[in-house]
């Protein structure tokens, strides 16, 4: 599934960086990709920064749970479009590439 921008198609959003501002973008793209079947990758050569950044966003989601701003399936929907790797194989078929 995928959500459709005028005549673009998006289904898939990598972010090459997780770093300061790249989960944050990435939660961003899950919020909108989720409901729609949609996919987010984060991608960075370092393992404890997609540790740190992963964590983040679980952090950020848990936190709209209880503060209402969404609700579980909601949160658990964009949880599942997240991916973090260090494969950069995993950039196929992304329609955005975004370097943070």
């Amino acid at each position: 599934m995928a959500l459709q921008f005028g005549s673009r198609t998006l289904a898939h959003v990598a972010v090459i960086g997780s770093g300061q501002i790249g989960p944050d973008i990435a939660l961003h793209f899950a919020k909108v990709l989720a409901p729609a079947g949609g996919r987010v990758t984060v991608i960075d050569v370092k393992a404890e920064a997609l540790a740190a950044g992963k964590a983040r966003c679980g952090k950020k989601i848990a936190k709209g749970v209880e503060t209402g701003a969404w609700k579980q399936p909601e949160a658990d929907g964009m949880l599942a479009a997240l991916t973090f790797t260090d494969d950069y194989t995993r950039l196929a078929g992304a329609g955005l590439v975004v370097e943070a």
